[in-house]
């Protein structure tokens, strides 16, 4: 018998950490939480802030954090439920600000292989990013779709955007041009 090993890469494919044996669940924990950068959620701040929400819909600060969270933990019917309201009673600001959660939840449903869905929040996202970085992330989670869709030709196009971006932050495009990589011989 060997022992059980855990390798976690990134998206290249790049290990970026290794243990052997063992680990306890709340070991575990730790070791996730340390290489996702994402605190456990507290579940006190989500009762406050959905209480917030519910005494005052128009409470813009409230709904949009509410959803972020939502989007954490994966309850993203109810994060779509905050952002909508975050976006009904907020300013102009609010929408710009929703393009990161909106390409968070995208991100989500490629993960469970919901492409259509996925698709519809990468869209949202684009049409509210202001950010380039908040654009490019929402474009290469388009391009997983079309991947994921086997949809190759258009995977490429979004991505070659992508990569024209004038300022295009170095992760984003590591990722980009890994994922173009993977297509650019696809039919």
């Amino acid at each position: 018998m060997g022992y059980p090993t855990i390798v976690f890469m990134d998206g290249s494919g790049a290990v970026i950490e290794k243990f052997v044996g063992f680990r306890d669940a709340k070991e575990f924990a730790s070791i996730l939480e340390k290489l996702s950068g994402v605190k456990p959620v507290d579940k006190k701040r989500i009762a406050e802030l959905a209480a917030r929400a519910k005494a005052d819909e128009t409470d813009v600060e409230a709904t949009f954090e509410l959803a972020k969270l939502y989007t954490q933990i994966g309850e993203l019917y109810d994060a779509v439920d905050m952002l909508d309201l975050a976006e009904s009673h907020g300013e102009d600001t609010i929408r710009s600000q929703t393009a990161a959660v909106y390409t968070e939840i995208g991100d989500r449903l490629v993960a469970r292989e919901k492409y259509a869905k996925a698709k519809s929040f990468y869209r949202k996202a684009l049409k509210r990013a202001e950010a380039d970085e908040d654009k490019c992330g929402a474009g290469i989670g388009l391009a997983s779709v079309y991947i994921g869709l086997k949809r190759f030709g258009y995977a490429r196009d979004q991505l070659r955007e992508v990569l024209d971006s004038a300022s295009l932050p170095e992760s984003l495009k590591t990722r980009a041009e890994s994922l173009y990589a993977t297509v650019a011989q696809r039919k």
